[in-house]
């Protein structure tokens, strides 16, 4: 090996040697802390409408002198009996409330849904129904409220028939109002939800049981 080639061996060795050293003198870089993902809310309605659930938060309580909640329903206020509505009580109503409307209906039905009893135009002042209503459309007594077709095709209240051997279960349930329900006495079901919707205030339930 020539003297000029060992000299350009040499330099660029001395070349790579300073340019590691300066390398391995840079403070090591760490990767930026991971930073934890920001909860979303979620944006608020455009509308701010809410529904018949949501705006009737349960504050009343009702219950009835004829049954405790959840047990069996006297068979004098079944259909296959007496057919009576059974008596009620509540309290709690809003002070801000005009109306008070009682829906009673069977959850467990074969076909759905069934609707045993629709009465609206209470009075707010009023804390009770007395046992068996009259099957009128409108009930001078009551406040000159009115009842509605039930799904048995008649006014007022029908009591519960269900299949032998099954046991279902009844909701009587109370809404006090904000607005008056501009309902025509006969109303069937479908009606009195969809007349509900944001004018409920608050209210309440009680369930009964019955099998034959």
């Amino acid at each position: 090996m020539t003297r000029a080639a060992f000299a350009r061996i040499a330099a660029l060795l001395f070349v790579l040697l300073v340019v590691g050293g300066i390398a391995g003198c840079r403070p090591e870089q760490k990767a930026p802390p991971t930073q934890p993902p920001v909860a979303k809310k979620p944006p608020p309605s455009q509308t701010g409408a809410q529904s018949e659930e949501e705006r009737g938060t349960i504050t009343m309580e009702i219950t009835s002198e004829a049954f405790a909640p959840g047990e069996r329903l006297p068979d004098k206020y079944t259909r296959e009996h007496q057919d009576l509505s059974p008596p009620l009580q509540w309290s709690g109503v809003p002070e801000q409330a005009v109306e008070l409307v009682l829906i009673c209906d069977d959850p467990d039905a074969p076909v759905g849904t069934w609707t045993h009893w629709l009465i609206w135009g209470l009075s707010p002042d009023r804390t009770e129904l007395p046992e068996g209503v009259a099957p009128k459309p409108i009930l001078p007594d009551l406040d000159g409220a009115k009842q509605g077709t039930n799904d048995f095709g008649e006014i007022g209240y029908g009591g519960p028939q269900p299949p032998r051997g099954k046991t279902h279960r009844y909701f009587f349930r109370l809404y006090a109002l904000g607005e008056h329900l501009e309902l025509s006495p006969g109303a069937k079901a479908r009606e009195v939800h969809a007349a509900l919707e944001g004018k409920v205030l608050a209210k309440a339930e009680t369930i009964a049981t019955y099998s034959r």
